[in-house]
């Protein structure tokens, strides 16, 4: 990496935290996988206990059990992939351009996820949910969807 200093362009040290995660390896993305998993299993025990809800109660009863015991464990952990991806300073390869050219054939797996989710919304009973609640389960799609997409990006 380099970084411009006035005029002169200088590279920039790595940090041994870099160095240990430049590395790669398969142990090392173990590793990942497992301190994401219990990050994100404390985070929703703290979120969940924060917004009153105990263990068994149903995640869609509510606006209120949706916001804190689905979608914020789920924004607070993309956020914070963020933050890995900044330290590491990987984040310009993974939110810029990618070298991947897809192929149009590739295109028949996204109809195959979107024909039953077409297909769910129809059946659904919108009447019976509040704006509030359509609104934070699409905020509940797309904040899965980020952490998705920044969690298994190539």
């Amino acid at each position: 990496m380099t970084e411009v200093t006035g005029w002169i362009e200088q590279a920039s040290p790595r940090s041994g935290w870099q160095r240990f995660w430049d590395r790669g390896g398969w142990w090392r993305a173990f590793l990942f996988a497992v301190l994401y998993i219990a990050v994100y299993l404390g985070v929703g025990w703290v979120v969940g206990r924060a917004g009153s809800l105990q263990p068994g109660d149903d995640p869609l009863a509510s606006t209120r059990s949706v916001f804190f015991g689905l979608l914020l464990p789920i924004l607070v952990m993309g956020l914070l992939l963020v933050v890995f991806l900044s330290t590491v300073r990987w984040r310009r390869e993974v939110f810029g351009p990618q070298p991947v050219a897809g192929r149009t054939w590739m295109w028949v797996a996204v109809v195959l996820v979107l024909v039953p989710i077409g297909l769910h919304l129809a059946a659904t009973d919108w009447s019976s949910y509040g704006v509030t609640m359509i609104l934070t389960l699409f905020a509940l799609g797309l904040c899965i969807g980020f952490a998705e997409e920044v969690l298994t990006s190539p």
